[in-house]
């Protein structure tokens, strides 16, 4: 049987063989949901310079600015038996210099024979200046929405990618069902564990060995030495204070140079090392996460299984050391709002009604899976 897909290699050559090789790029990593901290690690640029050995890999800033560029699209036309959709958005850019954009995502289900598949739109615009609000922000999506299809949608459910904007939200005013992004969680309870005195100590003592190593022309030379005698990779890792992924890739890079370190003489204890594995083995883990709750395709019924999967992995990572309480804390304090009340019985529901999840021993006892049912057949 013949593939009908051609490999990635070939599909890699012929896309950034012009001149719009950064345009490609951006279409490709916001398509695929790469992060732009992704232009950091190592992995990422091996991945590029293998298929492009020629790009220019450029900062996450210029790859932002690139995207910012790309706003036009092709009307993609709603169904017209679909008179409602829901909407994901996310704001970004320079406030001071009024350079603001909204990015967006229509997500609708065009019902045929019964069934229906989730399709999405995705939006990309300028924002006019001026100061905003819930009512501005969801007047320049339907705006934006209606004059494509030219008829009015109604908005049933938004996310909103974090707690400031979602307060403009809670506004007696602002009347459609909104919630905050997942991956907001994530990037909340991630930046605050990185916080913790014992972590943020850790991840500063092996940044000031890089900074020795790379400043210190004896060490350095003894380090490519070392390297290069056991033929490994002798780069040493950035570390960029702009975003966590970047942070999992310094200290990934640390734990294969823990050798080259110890031989150099560095005061690594133990407990050192462990911290930073966990700091690698937890932003490794929740980055996989919020890919996978990020997918085209994803759903809410996946928010308590993925919440499940952190807080498992966290406290395999955290055991016995010294901020386990604290690390412990502030996961329940980010995740309550997604586990508790209202919002925790729809994502239940969701769960339930998707047979991948459904009434697996992992996620519940059989019965809460009952109390779950019982709730699920008062609602319908």
């Amino acid at each position: 049987m013949v593939s009908r897909n051609p490999p990635l290699s070939l599909i890699m050559k012929n896309n950034f063989s012009g001149p719009g090789k950064l345009e490609w790029l951006a279409r490709f990593m916001v398509s695929h949901g790469v992060p732009y901290e992704a232009l950091y690690e190592t992995s990422f640029r091996k991945f590029l310079r293998e298929y492009v050995p020629n790009l220019v890999i450029p900062l996450p800033s210029a790859m932002e600015s690139v995207v910012n560029r790309i706003g036009e699209h092709g009307v993609q036309v709603i169904p017209a038996e679909v008179d409602e959709i829901s909407v994901t958005f996310d704001i970004f850019g320079d406030e001071d210099e009024g350079h603001k954009c909204i990015a967006f995502s229509v997500h609708y289900s065009p019902w045929v024979y019964g069934f229906g598949a989730r399709r999405n739109i995705v939006y990309l615009r300028k924002l006019d200046d001026g100061p905003l609000s819930a009512q501005r922000i969801i007047e320049f999506i339907r705006e934006a929405i209606n004059k494509d299809q030219q008829k009015y949608l109604k908005i049933a459910n938004i996310v909103i990618p974090n707690r400031k904007l979602a307060a403009l939200f809670n506004m007696k005013n602002a009347v459609i069902k909104h919630t905050i992004c997942f991956n907001h969680c994530v990037d909340t309870f991630v930046t605050e564990v990185l916080q913790i005195e014992e972590i943020a100590a850790t991840i500063e003592k092996y940044r000031e060995i890089v900074k020795s190593i790379r400043t210190n022309e004896e060490l350095f030379v003894e380090f490519k030495r070392y390297l290069n005698g056991i033929g490994a990779p002798s780069d040493l890792p950035s570390y960029r204070k702009d975003g966590w992924r970047s942070v999992s890739a310094f200290a990934a890079r640390c734990l294969e140079l823990n050798d080259v370190i110890t031989h150099l003489s560095f005061d690594v204890d133990t407990l050192s090392e462990q911290l930073l594995n966990f700091v690698h083995k937890m932003l490794e883990k929740c980055s996989q996460y919020s890919g996978y709750i990020s997918q085209s395709g994803s759903s809410i019924s996946q928010v308590i299984p993925t919440i499940l999967l952190i807080k498992h992995e966290m406290k395999r990572q955290i055991d016995g050391l010294p901020p386990e309480e604290t690390v412990k804390s502030i996961f329940s304090e980010i995740f309550m709002p997604l586990t508790s009340g209202e919002q925790r019985q729809q994502y239940d529901l969701a769960s339930l009604l998707d047979p991948r999840f459904a009434y697996r021993s992992a996620l519940y006892t059989e019965e809460e899976w009952d109390d779950i049912e019982k709730t699920l057949l008062v609602e319908f």
